[in-house]
């Protein structure tokens, strides 16, 4: 973690900048903690473990009896506050042919990032 990056705190996924990171020996160990400014214009000090990356990316697959799959990639960039979701499948290739108990499980999935406001 360099001065000037830009962080997410994982508590919160508020996003801010490191202003500086200080080395502090803290029960016999030393914690890289750093000094990170908000979009709100205040400052705050958390431990480096408490920091993560502005791009979070997941992978879901549900797969069913007869080995057909379905892939979905999410990736969120909390910096830009946007979500890209990329649906594949195999077995069928063709998306519009996927139906049974695995292509709803995915809807329903898909469904719930909707309700929740995180698509």
């Amino acid at each position: 973690m360099k001065k000037g990056q830009k962080v997410r705190i994982l508590r919160t996924n508020q996003v801010a900048t490191i202003v500086e990171v200080e080395l502090i020996r803290k029960g016999g160990k030393v914690h890289r903690y750093c000094h990170l400014k908000t979009d709100e214009k205040s400052y705050l000090w958390l431990d480096a473990s408490e920091l993560g990356s502005v791009v979070e990316e997941v992978k879901v697959s549900v797969v069913d009896d007869r080995n057909r799959e379905l892939h979905l990639f999410i990736c969120h960039d909390y910096s830009k506050d946007n979500m890209k979701v990329h649906l594949t499948g195999k077995n069928p290739d063709n998306l519009k042919e996927a139906s049974g108990l695995y292509a709803r499980l995915m809807n329903l999935f898909i469904g719930s990032l909707k309700e929740t406001r995180e698509l």
